[in-house]
């Protein structure tokens, strides 16, 4: 599990607008921390010798020893589904698959849900003694928590933000298909790193776990950034995409997880904003779907200003610390 959090002057913080508000102004001096003095002590230039269908089968084997109740959050995207294959396919069980839905019955924004995600894991759970729940986060929800509150308890201004459901005692964890394996090259040696804004959510909730990445299974992360270097170092259109890193972050990683992911269940129904921090595609369409009183709620949230400067202007992306792969 991670320790997630910001830090400013000393002092630590799980939720980004807080630290924002506590630096008055001074964002550059803010630094994002996930990973441990371990992590960034392994050798991450050697790739593991192991195949990368077995390097998934020990670490869901992993997770069942260690925990207890295991809550697998399910999206039917590459990264969910290939954990979810890492368990079924090799008879591990699991306790309990979730996945979410936003705003009302019929919003578009659910459309990977309701037409492929929730479909998908009725069949495959079909005679298994896993739980399928669907978290609802309906109108009243927004009602609830569109206010001050809501601002300075998050990490960024989404609409549909994760809201993990609580549960009593501490040998369990809630399962995520984490962290991408996003490679960059530079000066001659290609490198992999870490921004806030693809977890960032997550830091104020405990008993978490990233099922490609963990101190406990290194190898399984290891392997994974190998198998796109290596990929991208062979590739006729390398410079290409080495260049969407940077340019097209959504194309970046439909080319690269190729090599170390299922197929999804579905295409581009969406285009991800992995490095905008107010507003994405679903957002949008949840947005028209609000009602005025919403909508004004939501507006007022995009006008409040923290240490005189728009709040979400100063919702920077923080990194961890680059580690290198290697030539």
């Amino acid at each position: 599990m991670f320790d997630i959090y910001w830090e400013y002057a000393g002092t630590r913080y799980k939720h980004k607008l807080q630290v924002v508000n506590s630096a008055r102004g001074d964002i550059r001096n803010i630094t994002f921390n996930v990973f441990s003095d371990k992590y960034f002590s392994f050798d991450f230039t050697k790739e593991p010798s192991e195949k990368f269908d077995e390097l998934l089968k020990q670490r869901a084997l992993q997770l069942r020893d260690k925990y207890k109740y295991i809550k697998l959050y399910f999206s039917g995207g590459q990264d969910s589904i290939t954990m979810l294959h890492a368990f079924i396919k090799n008879n591990i069980p699991l306790d309990e698959v979730i996945i979410y839905r936003f705003g009302n019955e019929n919003s578009e924004s659910n459309i990977e849900a309701d037409k492929h995600a929730i479909p998908y894991a009725k069949k495959v759970l079909n005679g298994t003694k896993t739980k399928l729940s669907i978290h609802e986060n309906k109108i009243d929800y927004f009602n609830k928590y569109l206010g001050e509150k809501w601002l300075f308890t998050r990490s960024s201004m989404s609409l549909r933000h994760f809201n993990l459901p609580r549960i009593k005692g501490n040998n369990f964890c809630h399962l995520f298909g984490l962290l991408d394996p996003k490679v960059y090259f530079e000066d001659g040696f290609y490198y992999t790193r870490l921004f806030d804004t693809e977890i960032n959510e997550l830091a104020q909730y405990k008993n978490v776990e990233f099922f490609y990445t963990s101190e406990d299974f290194i190898d399984l992360h290891i392997k994974q950034l190998h198998l796109v270097k290596n990929f991208i170092k062979n590739s006729p259109d390398r410079d290409k995409i080495l260049a969407l890193y940077y340019d097209d972050p959504q194309n970046y990683d439909d080319i690269v997880k190729r090599v170390c992911r299922d197929d999804p269940l579905f295409g581009k129904l969406f285009i991800k904003h992995i490095y905008n921090t107010v507003l994405g595609d679903k957002d949008k369409i949840l947005y028209s779907e609000l009602d005025q009183v919403l909508k004004d709620k939501f507006r007022y949230q995009l006008s409040t200003k923290v240490n005189g400067q728009y709040a979400f202007k100063q919702l920077i992306a923080y990194e961890t610390g680059r580690i290198c792969l290697g030539q």
